[in-house]
């Protein structure tokens, strides 16, 4: 997957875009064996806005403008080493394609 640039990033990251394009809070967490800091975002369902469609979902978007096999839905696939792609065919999870972000209205 590429973002915006063209830099390659991974699945986890392409959620982490998604996810900061809704409303979110910074939770702050301390560790008791360590007393080390580290901050965590906290989204809640009344705040999601943007999403990444399932697979059944991409025949419902604007025709025309793009190709729903160029696209990951966020449906997984049976198995740990796959998902969906927008037009329902499972791709391995290491192959490079596009993410579509969609808003709730």
């Amino acid at each position: 997957m590429f973002n915006l640039r063209g830099t390659a990033i991974n699945e986890s990251q392409a959620l982490s875009i998604v996810l900061k394009k809704n409303r979110y809070y910074l939770n702050r967490y301390t560790d008791s064996g360590t007393g080390m800091e580290s901050t965590a975002p906290r989204i809640t369902e009344d705040n999601i806005v943007w999403y990444l469609p399932a697979y059944e979902q991409f025949s419902n978007l604007p025709a025309g403008s793009f190709t729903p096999n160029d696209f990951w839905s966020s449906t997984a696939y049976d198995n740990a080493t796959q998902a969906y792609l927008g037009n329902g065919t499972p791709a391995s999870r290491t192959t490079q394609k596009r993410i579509r972000v969609v808003r709730n209205r």
